[in-house]
């Protein structure tokens, strides 16, 4: 119906410690997206309908803060936190993430 959308396949990781330290380390959840991007390439979905995005603990609204005020880790929580998204570039949440896709490549320059 579509012909030139793309599908973003965004993968997120848990908080690693209460510091700030792990915020542009989004490798973990690149690595998440490519796994499942590469079982729907298997599964016939073409390369350029796919776009992989990591956003590690970056999500906004998809990551839920995983470490109590007090520093407690929620188990629970983080591994929700573990988890990849495929989201259709027609959507909102397309455009929330490619902001914070342009945010995190701005803050590595």
């Amino acid at each position: 119906m579509y012909p030139n959308s793309k599908v973003f396949v965004v993968g997120f990781m848990a908080k690693v410690r209460l510091d700030d330290s792990n915020r542009l380390n989004t490798r973990l959840s690149e690595q998440r997206a490519e796994t499942v991007a590469k079982t729907l390439l298997e599964l016939g979905i073409p390369d350029e309908k796919l776009v992989i995005i990591g956003l590690g603990e970056n999500g906004g609204s998809h990551f839920r803060i995983d470490e109590h005020p007090n520093g407690v880790f929620d188990t629970v929580i983080a591994q929700q936190n573990r988890k990849v998204m495929l989201i259709p570039d027609l959507s909102e949440d397309s455009i929330k993430v490619l902001e914070i896709k342009n945010e995190l490549d701005a803050l590595r320059k």
